[in-house]
């Protein structure tokens, strides 16, 4: 069996590695040597590739007995968001569980809204949702708030809402500041599924709705 064997720079390594507790604070630059061994990374049961932000596929090594695993490739891979602040050196992840936080339509109101965009309670599959927004047609159609940079966080419940058939297209994107930061398509047969998205404290919210969606529990944090 042959090893592959490294060195690496453990400044870099802060920013790329997912260990099971938080490390001590350390700055600065030092020569280590991190063993490859081919190892492999299992998310229920299925085996997983990792990839870095630019696609390339990203090894698991291990280092003085710890195995460290890419941690944007495995947040991804478990349909969490990763975001990396370089100023503060922090590595943010949001999973799908919506935290604690206001009703985005409690604390505010939209400053513009096409019409086929409904504020109201409605249906998916059956159950009925509040605190959210419905489109009312098969086409394109937004809705725009202004954050005032006061939330990092955008969560809710997305779905195809009831007395529409489901049709291939449909979903969202959501839009801070004039840059995408998510686009989630929906699978026809998809069930409603919670997301969680970074707003980074941006100013502007812009949400594009395709095709009879709904998004509903709105919250923002």
């Amino acid at each position: 069996m042959k090893f592959h064997v490294k060195s690496f720079t453990a400044g870099a390594l802060a920013a790329t590695v997912l260990t099971g507790g938080l490390a001590m604070a350390k700055s600065g630059t030092e020569s280590i040597e991190v063993l490859y061994d081919n190892i492999k990374i299992y998310i229920d049961n299925v085996l997983t590739e990792t990839k870095d932000a630019d696609g390339d596929t990203v090894e698991p090594f291990v280092y003085n007995g710890t195995t460290y695993l890419p941690v944007r490739g495995v947040a991804e891979a478990m349909d969490s968001e990763v975001e990396w602040d370089g100023e503060t050196k922090s590595v943010y992840i949001w999973h799908n569980v919506a935290p604690g936080g206001s009703y985005l339509t409690d604390v505010m109101e939209p400053y513009e809204k096409d019409d086929t965009i409904h504020i109201e309670n409605f249906k998916m599959m059956g159950e009925e949702y509040t605190h959210g927004f419905w489109n009312y047609s098969s086409n394109l159609h937004s809705i725009r708030y202004n954050l005032n940079s006061k939330y990092s966080t955008l969560s809710f419940t997305l779905g195809h809402i009831d007395g529409h058939s489901t049709q291939e297209g449909a979903g969202v994107e959501i839009i801070v500041d004039g840059n995408t930061v998510k686009e989630i398509e929906l699978d026809p047969e998809a069930p409603p599924k919670r997301y969680s998205v970074a707003l980074k404290k941006g100013l502007q919210l812009k949400i594009n709705m395709y095709k009879y969606v709904g998004m509903g529990d709105i919250t923002l944090d």
